[in-house]
């Protein structure tokens, strides 16, 4: 069967536009042919000053890059103790692997009392990828997610998100302690890059230490590494800035930290009206969710709500078309009591307020009608937020670990929007509340033959109440008695409660695979009343019967 012509073309044109991976290798020897573990082997542009991905050999001197890049680059081999060596190759999408062996030249130094310190960009060990902070930063980053934009193999999208390759990272911690979970871009937003050494990349990450072993695993995690100054003593980093448009525009950022090696403290403030999102999604911090069966029970459990108001999705970027004003004040410790009890206490308070605009033109004609719709829409969102947190963690022996976590969020939204449509006003008001009791407790223990038993239970006592108004009847239809009707009211209230327990036995078999057994059991009871009004003003006329629902 002939495509036709038009098809084929077509067909031509997509697949020419797929950009396929080319894979580079070789092996490296030193000048007695002697196989070289250990070598970086780096991808720069071909000027030689950007990095486009990175390697290092294997134990017998084997090495394997992949890269959709085409065009001259130069590939870079250097290893201590040897003269670096840069060769120029050119890349096509179309050609076959390039292969690419090299022999590495002795370099001698005559040593005079002098310490030679080499510093490389990239350091492989094992799981854990080390980055050179200095080498990669040009100076002009002002957080650590400025930095981490320049990191090869690290992507931060413009919500704050952060991916290496197309997993989404765990967590982000400093000197080895977490203090925000999947809510890293709290910190990533507010943290100065300036006392950041080195970035280490964990691959095969596992939240919990005992099951480093025991579970499969292909997370990864983020540590930062500070210079020897910023350690152990109190740190305090003030960004201001004022400026006059149409409206007066300010920024207040203010970090405070002490990353000791018992306790670390941090305490960050961050006032703008720019647009900036100092927070990121707060919800991840509040609710993580852990899709590996590791984490704790009920992942995903929240009280539902009924009505939302958003603004719709447009192809601009979110700081071009929303305007905030948003105040954070984030207080957090880390308490080493002891060699085997750690207490995390979290707490912050975020006040936003944001604003979206949206004017549009829409004609429409088919056959003989035509007509034109025209709309002028403004949302204004305020929240208030305080959310206090405690984990408890507690190792029994080296073998079994207990963990304990206590949440608290308070939280308020209120939503008006306003939309003339065809110069008909429609006035939308949504009030939320939120108030959630959240505790969870974990008891690890592994056994020598690498496998592992945990425990987990947990509660969540939430309600999510909301009342919602707007300004005009538009249910004709289903109330034609109801003349008088001008605007309609439902308020609804949701309380839900949550119990879970849950035995997890995992235990390492050949091959590095993985056998998993869970038994428990989940009970989720949901509350809920739901109240309709139709009002003239102020003046409730009428709650029809079948539109109320209370399981209270």
């Amino acid at each position: 069967m002939k495509l036709p012509g038009f098809i084929l073309i077509l067909f031509c044109l997509v697949s020419s536009s797929v950009k396929s991976q080319v894979l580079i290798k070789g092996y490296v020897t030193d000048s007695l042919g002697s196989e070289l573990p250990y070598v970086n082997v780096l991808l720069k542009d071909s000027l030689g000053q950007q990095i486009i991905t990175y390697t290092a050999t294997t134990h017998n001197g084997n090495y394997q890059l992949k890269t959709s890049n085409t065009g001259r680059h130069l590939l870079v081999f250097s290893a201590l103790g040897f003269s670096e060596m840069a060769i120029a190759i050119n890349i096509s999408s179309h050609q076959a692997d390039i292969v690419q062996n090299i022999s590495l030249n002795k370099k001698h130094f005559e040593l005079k009392e002098v310490t030679i310190a080499v510093r490389r960009p990239v350091t492989i060990k094992k799981d854990t990828v080390i980055f050179d902070a200095q080498y990669f930063s040009k100076g002009n980053e002002a957080v650590v997610e400025d930095l981490l934009k320049k990191i090869p193999g690290i992507t931060v999208e413009e919500d704050g998100t952060i991916r290496v390759g197309n997993k989404e990272v765990e967590k982000v911690m400093v000197e080895g302690d977490d203090f925000f979970e999947k809510g890293y871009k709290i910190i990533t937003k507010n943290m100065p890059a300036q006392p950041i050494e080195q970035i280490e990349l964990l691959q095969n990450y596992s939240n919990n230490e005992l099951l480093k072993d025991v579970e499969k695993s292909d997370k990864v995690a983020i540590n930062l590494k500070l210079k020897e100054e910023a350690k152990r003593q109190w740190f305090t980093n003030i960004n201001l800035g004022y400026g006059i448009s149409t409206e007066s525009r300010y920024t207040l950022q203010s970090n405070v930290f002490n990353f000791g090696k018992k306790n670390k403290y941090y305490f960050l403030t961050n006032i703008n009206n720019i647009g900036y999102d100092a927070t990121g999604d707060i919800d991840h911090l509040i609710r993580p969710q852990r899709a590996d069966g590791s984490g704790v029970v009920g992942n995903g459990e929240r009280a539902y709500q009924v009505i939302d108001l958003s603004a719709t999705s447009l192809d601009f970027k979110r700081s071009r078309i929303s305007f905030n004003d948003d105040k954070l004040l984030s207080l957090n410790a880390i308490f080493n009591l002891t060699q085997k009890l750690k207490i995390k206490a979290l707490g912050f308070i975020n006040l936003t307020e944001k604003d979206f605009f949206r004017n549009s033109v829409e004609k429409f004609q088919f056959n003989q009608t035509s007509f034109t719709n025209t709309d002028n829409y403004h949302l204004n969102q305020k929240s208030f937020t305080n959310f206090f947190k405690i984990d408890l963690i507690y190792s029994l022996n080296k073998n079994q670990s207990f963990e304990a976590t206590i949440k608290y969020n308070s939280g308020n939204e209120d939503a008006h929007s306003k939309l003339l449509f065809n110069e008909l006003p429609i006035v939308e008001n949504l009030r939320t509340r939120n108030q959630l009791f959240d505790q969870s407790f974990i008891l690890t223990t592994k056994f020598k033959n690498k496998n592992a038993l945990l425990i987990k239970a947990r509660y969540i006592d939430e309600k999510s109440p909301q009342l919602y108004q707007i300004n005009q009847f538009f249910y004709q239809d289903l109330f034609p008695d109801n003349q008088d009707v001008n605007n309609t009211q439902q308020q609804s209230k949701n309380n839900m409660l949550y119990g879970g327990l849950e035995m997890h036995y995992l235990k390492k078999v050949a091959d590095g695979d993985v056998f998993e057994l869970k038994l428990g059991n989940q009970v989720r009871e949901d509350l809920i009343a739901a109240s309709l009004s139709l009002k003239d003003l102020t003046t409730t006329l009428e709650q029809p019967t079948d539109f109320q629902n209370n399981t209270l």
